[in-house]
């Protein structure tokens, strides 16, 4: 997987699960490609880490029911017998005691005695945005959503009198997987997460997320431990300079695609328009360092995964492993699997993973 002559129809600039997935549409359409990933291994942050019988995933850890291209991509993979469906429910903690939401249960949000009528209120009028706008919120639909993309999530609770309901269900619980800055993310991010991964359910693989890109790659040509310096133009074609190895190495082909955080895109190919280089410098990505723990036995806890406001806890989530994924205990007596992550993201630490 990590020798190549140096030549391709299409370098793939970072083998995480968009470049490998961009891969395998190039090939479908004739063309060869070749992914260069920086990394040891494949997957970005569709990673997982395997210790002691325990598996552990890593940035992401469940999908949503209506994530269809990747349900078809586990199929192509001939992994659908790794899936089982998922269950996420969520403790909200604040001052006043914890309140909890069932996974596709929206009711539970407009019975919930423990915020005001208006924030129930707001609710409903959330809860019918989301239906009413389905289709462009569905995954893979992003082009539909562009009337919705006119404010951000602040903005349009204040707009709907939900300040409440944001500040007390929506921030703590969504902050950190939409990457530390909800209230200023445009609200189809919300919405989109919201209604593809909470509304419509959970699926994930008994064996580790890791499973989707290592597979993917198996059909690929990767070059991995290749970190790309530069790209540029050359003829009719592009040239990616990489260090692999610790030597330097051209990729020649006929066009490139950066499938790599876009701020970073800039300093790989300067020669990009300069208003392209503008907008690529100013996106951000959060950074995510994760720990993990094993007790010998499991909290008893009712929810699989637990947030809090920032006056108990800034920007902290918790998740419990044994609830989450429970086909993927450890199967040793006097053992479960439960695990714990940290997670700091832009501003501080935004989100703590109990697994």
């Amino acid at each position: 997987m990590d020798k190549h002559s140096g030549d391709a129809d299409v370098v793939v600039i970072g083998g995480g699960i968009a470049g490998l997935g961009a891969a395998i549409r190039l090939k479908d359409r004739g063309l060869e490609p070749l992914v260069l990933e920086a990394d040891s291994r494949v997957g970005g942050r569709m990673t997982t880490d395997r210790a002691n019988g325990f598996v552990i995933d890593r940035g992401v850890t469940l999908f949503g029911n209506g994530f269809r291209s990747m349900r078809a991509l586990v199929k192509r993979l001939d992994l659908s017998s790794l899936t089982c469906p998922g269950s996420f429910s969520v403790g909200i903690q604040d001052a006043a005691g914890c309140r909890g939401y069932r996974g596709g249960r929206f009711e539970d949000l407009l019975l919930d005695r423990g915020i005001s009528w208006r924030a129930r209120s707001a609710g409903l009028r959330f809860g019918m945005d989301l239906f009413r706008n389905f289709r462009a919120l569905s995954h893979g639909n992003s082009f539909l959503s562009g009337a919705l993309d006119g404010e951000n999530c602040q903005e349009y609770f204040q707009g709907i009198g939900g300040e409440e309901l944001f500040d007390r269900i929506f921030w703590p619980g969504l902050n950190g997987p939409m990457g530390g800055a909800a209230e200023k993310s445009s609200r189809v991010i919300l919405m989109q997460v919201i209604w593809n991964l909470l509304v419509r359910g959970q699926w994930n693989l008994t064996d580790g997320v890791d499973r989707i890109p290592e597979a993917a790659a198996a059909q690929l040509p990767v070059v991995t431990g290749a970190r790309v310096l530069r790209v540029e133009r050359s003829g009719a074609g592009v040239e990616a300079q990489a260090e692999v190895e610790g030597r330097r190495q051209n990729f020649r082909s006929r066009a490139a695609i950066f499938a790599v955080p876009g701020h970073l895109v800039p300093g790989l190919c300067p020669s990009l328009p300069v208003e392209m280089c503008e907008l690529l410098s100013r996106t951000q990505y959060s950074k995510i360092a994760n720990a993990a723990v094993a007790l010998s036995s499991p909290p008893k806890t009712p929810y699989a995964g637990y947030a809090f406001t920032p006056d108990v806890v800034p920007g902290a989530e918790i998740e419990m492993e044994h609830l989450r994924r429970p086909t993927a205990a450890r199967a040793e007596p006097g053992w479960r699997a439960f695990s714990c992550g940290i997670r700091p993201g832009i501003a501080g630490w935004k989100r703590m993973t109990t697994r």
